[in-house]
């Protein structure tokens, strides 16, 4: 019963206390692969960086009723522009209320399409859009009944804490995947190492084709990223974790959903993962112990039935007690 009980309470309880630190499993066999991770995959927009709260609009004006739309569309996905958009919109729109769409259809990592009141709206990339001389900047663009009205441009910054996180991470290997262009990179080699891997101009196959060519290589990978958009990437990785700015939104794929305020937490909580195993063998340790000492005792005739079935009982209560107090108490703090 001891050797039994070991695993599940020291993986359940390493389970509990990533949860009270903003990374909620799956279930309890992540951690164990946690332990074992070698490369971590970063997305950039909405993992690395937040959107700030600046969006401005370039182009033609907007009806209220073209705006009301677009914010309905902006509402019915979840990706960093999107949501960001949202907070925008929201202070123009009567009531902070969405409206009714006819039609939606989201293609992830490229943009949304809608229709409202006979109309037809597209939210998304230059390409999606079908704009041929895109710039260096972030940004959305508004089409209405197939014309192009304008864009949302964006400003990106890092998250707070990310140059101590990353430093901190210098055990693994590191990589860096941006359906962006590469605007940013000059930033962000400002807090990442000289051998990081950075890849721009990325769709979400080519993602999903980069995890899949680590996992080839021998690699247990841990993909970050910020939920639908990276969604095949997530899956294939050993570990998806998808980054949120609301732990009750929708995330498909992923193994785990980590709070954003706490992404700079990152190293502490693959400490406490991998704390687990040392946990672990602690546990065995004494299961062994309790069985060597029992079986020998069995085994010579001296054992009372009375002393066995006090045995019985307290090794497991040990196992439990190590299991839980020993993670609470001396899992790493930072």
């Amino acid at each position: 019963c001891a050797l039994a009980l070991s695993a599940p309470f020291t993986y359940g309880n390493s389970m509990r206390l990533l949860g009270r630190k903003g990374l909620y499993l799956k279930h309890v066999t992540v951690v164990k692969d946690l332990e074992n991770i070698t490369d971590i995959v970063f997305d950039k927009t909405g993992t690395l960086t937040e959107v700030s709260n600046s969006v401005h609009y370039e182009g033609e004006p907007l009806s209220q009723e073209e705006i009301n739309a677009l914010f309905s569309i902006a509402h019915s996905s979840t990706h960093p522009y999107s949501m960001a958009l949202k907070k925008e919109l929201q202070y123009s729109v009567s009531d902070h209320s969405t409206v009714e769409l006819d039609d939606f259809e989201e293609t992830k990592g490229k943009g949304m399409k809608a229709r409202y009141l006979g109309r037809s709206f597209l939210l998304g990339s230059a390409q999606f859009a079908g704009v041929e001389h895109e710039d260096e900047q972030s940004s959305v663009y508004v089409m209405i009944d197939n014309k192009l009205y304008g864009r949302y441009i964006f400003r990106s910054e890092l998250r707070a804490g990310l140059k101590s996180m990353i430093r901190k991470l210098e055990k693994y290997r590191l990589h860096v995947l941006s359906g962006d262009s590469e605007k940013d990179r000059s930033m962000l080699e400002e807090i990442f190492p000289d051998n990081v891997h950075m890849h721009f101009r990325q769709t979400p196959q080519s993602k999903k084709e980069y995890i899949l060519q680590l996992r080839n290589q021998g690699a247990n990978v841990l993909m970050i990223g910020d939920g639908l958009n990276d969604s095949g990437a997530l899956k294939e990785a050993t570990v998806g974790i998808s980054i949120t700015e609301d732990v009750f939104q929708f995330t498909p794929s992923s193994d785990a959903i980590l709070d954003a305020d706490n992404l700079q937490q990152l190293p502490s909580l693959l400490k406490t993962a991998a704390f687990s195993k040392t946990i672990l063998r602690v546990c065995f340790g004494f299961s062994l112990l309790y069985n060597t000492v029992g079986l020998s005792f069995a085994l010579s005739g001296k054992l009372e039935p009375i002393v066995a079935a006090i045995i019985m009982p307290l090794s497991s209560i040990t196992i439990v007690a190590v299991a839980t107090f020993g993670i609470m108490w001396f899992s790493p703090r930072r």
